[in-house]
């Protein structure tokens, strides 16, 4: 399974790449500056997109080498979502959303900051070329049934900072956000509920002894997920959950099967 990941350590913006499904992970981009990635989405095993501070945005054309992309806005960039190998959605600071429409070559603003909401938004996924989901600070939870060209404020049952949404299918999705944040959907979004319950430690199979701050999800099957975190010494997580024989479900005790030192944030391709 090839799979990236981003981050941020010490000044240093940094760009992984796994070719055996988080095994083990090689550096494409360890470079010191003032501003991090915060989010990455590859629309095949090569072609990427990569956002972050001031508005910044690189992209791959080959799954190796980066460059950088003209940004219509200076706000920070928080996710980055493509549900076509041409369409795609960035989303930042103030309430920014951003769209391309030729595989990131090229973006424009759909909503500036503070046009809809002035709450930060940290991710974005679209299930389809029409419907998707946004998510960020205190909670909220935004939907979208036509591509972006207006958007609904959905219930999450929590004011802590969503930082990550995915959705497996069109109707089970997962968000991910502070001090051990975990939601799920059932039913497309309209009702969303807690599954952090019995999520135990790799290394002691004790329950957390801290709560965990999740900054990125991503479940490639039903069965899978990958969650990117800090631990309790400020050391970038990421934990993979297992459901086995079957999907994660709301009455599923999760257990935590492993982890790397890899980043906040991943994407898995294939």
């Amino acid at each position: 399974t090839i799979g990236y990941t981003v981050g941020t350590n010490n000044g240093i913006r940094v760009i992984r790449k796994t070719v055996n499904g988080g095994a083990t992970w090689v550096d494409q981009v360890r470079v010191a500056s003032t501003w991090g990635f915060n989010d990455v989405w590859f629309t095949s095993t090569i072609a990427g997109v990569a956002v972050g501070g001031d508005g910044n945005i690189q992209r791959s054309a080959n799954g190796v080498s980066w460059s950088a992309v003209s940004s219509p806005t200076s706000s920070t960039l928080n996710g980055v979502n493509f549900p076509t190998s041409t369409t795609g959605y960035a989303v930042g600071d103030g309430g920014t959303i951003l769209k391309s429409t030729n595989g990131g070559s090229w973006w424009s603003a759909v909503f500036f900051s503070g046009s809809i909401t002035t709450n930060s938004l940290k991710d974005v996924f679209f299930v389809d070329s029409n419907t998707g989901f946004l998510v960020g600070a205190g909670g909220i939870i935004l939907k979208t049934v036509d591509g972006g060209s207006s958007f609904t404020f959905q219930t999450s049952g929590t004011t802590n900072d969503l930082m990550a949404v995915h959705f497996v299918d069109a109707m089970t999705g997962y968000a991910a956000g502070m001090s051990n944040t975990l939601l799920k959907t059932t039913n497309g979004g309209t009702d969303w509920y807690s599954f952090t319950d019995g999520i135990s430690d790799p290394d002691t199979n004790d329950a957390f002894p801290f709560d965990p701050d999740f900054y990125g999800i991503h479940f490639p099957t039903p069965y899978t997920g990958y969650v990117g975190s800090y631990d309790d010494n400020y050391r970038g997580r990421l934990y993979v959950f297992q459901s086995v024989p079957e999907p994660i479900a709301q009455s599923t005790k999760l257990t935590i099967s492993s982890y790397s030192s890899s980043g906040i944030d991943v994407s898995f391709t294939a």
